[in-house]
């Protein structure tokens, strides 16, 4: 009975797996095993886990955008959303190429008359913008020369680089005597024209100044002479008063000029200034419109001095 029962256990017993008849391995390997696995020479145990999270998320990335683009929906999609890519960096490209350049249209503008410039060609139509680099005023180049235009028969500007500090610029060694005294009298007379465009009334003036040279000899002095055209605001008049006050402040301004030698004429070519024989003579524009009138002007008999009349 016992035989046969060591017969039966002996039959039932099982083959040994890999890992029972693996020889044993040392401890000291185990453990050098491990830490190549986990570590490398010369890395921290946390640089190493860091370095692979990084490795592990890569691919779990690459993993994921194959996965979306192996299905059957996104691969049917997928040729319209390139097509839709393409045309949309084509529609950037051309907008920027047929973006529309622009211009200054008149360099160095001082602030008032680039406002007024601003609001001009605003009001135009011309679509102005601000060089937000150079602060300058610019237009489309294609409207250059019509903002120009536009600008000039408005009078602007008004202002600029003229008078006494456009000679800051102008020196040389070689220039004439001639030439030093021209460019002096056109300073002079800008200079003058926008002092007199401070009047309130006064748009634009113009200053023409004929200074001869002077002589040595007082007798042989040929006086200098002034003429100035003034455009009043369109709806104001400059008034007599005012008039005086140029032809004075000309005359001051400019060595040997009388007042009788300044002529203020207007844009329409009237004469608003009178000769000093008419102002010491008592003539004046009321006492001519008096003398003109019928019936007016004429000498009447003195009633009151009967002998005084028949003499």
């Amino acid at each position: 009975m016992a035989t046969a029962t060591a017969s039966m256990n002996t039959g039932m017993m099982t083959m040994p797996t890999g890992s029972e008849m693996a020889p044993a391995n040392n401890p000291g390997d185990n453990a050098s095993g491990s830490m190549a696995l986990t570590t490398a020479p010369g890395t921290t145990p946390n640089a190493a886990a860091s370095n692979g999270l990084n490795v592990w998320q890569n691919i779990g990335l690459s993993d994921t955008f194959s996965k979306v683009l192996n299905q059957p929906s996104v691969r049917k999609v997928l040729p319209l959303i390139l097509m839709l890519a393409v045309l949309v960096v084509f529609l950037l490209a051309y907008a920027w190429m047929q973006s529309t350049p622009y211009r200054p249209v008149m360099p160095g503008l001082q602030e008032a008359d680039q406002q007024a410039a601003y609001e001009s060609l605003k009001n135009a139509d011309f679509k102005p913008k601000i060089d937000p680099a150079t602060g300058q005023l610019t237009v489309p180049t294609n409207r250059f020369h019509e903002a120009r235009i536009l600008l000039a028969s408005q009078g602007l500007p008004k202002a600029g680089t003229t008078g006494m500090e456009g000679l800051k610029d102008q020196s040389s060694m070689t220039t004439s005597q001639l030439m030093e005294q021209v460019k002096i009298n056109t300073a002079l007379e800008q200079e003058l024209a926008r002092s007199i465009m401070q009047i309130g009334t006064v748009q634009s003036a113009r200053v023409h100044l004929a200074t001869p040279k002077q002589s040595v000899f007082v007798r042989d002095r040929t006086p200098p002479k002034a003429s100035v055209v003034l455009a009043p605001y369109p709806g104001r008049a400059v008034s007599a008063s005012q008039v005086q006050a140029i032809v004075h402040l000309v005359s001051s301004s400019v060595p040997y000029l009388a007042p009788d030698h300044v002529t203020v004429v207007d844009t329409v070519g009237k004469l608003m200034t009178e000769s000093s024989t008419e102002q010491k003579a008592g003539f004046d524009f009321g006492a001519r419109a008096a003398q003109a009138a019928p019936g007016r002007g004429l000498p009447q008999p003195d009633h009151a001095n009967p002998v005084a009349h028949a003499g």
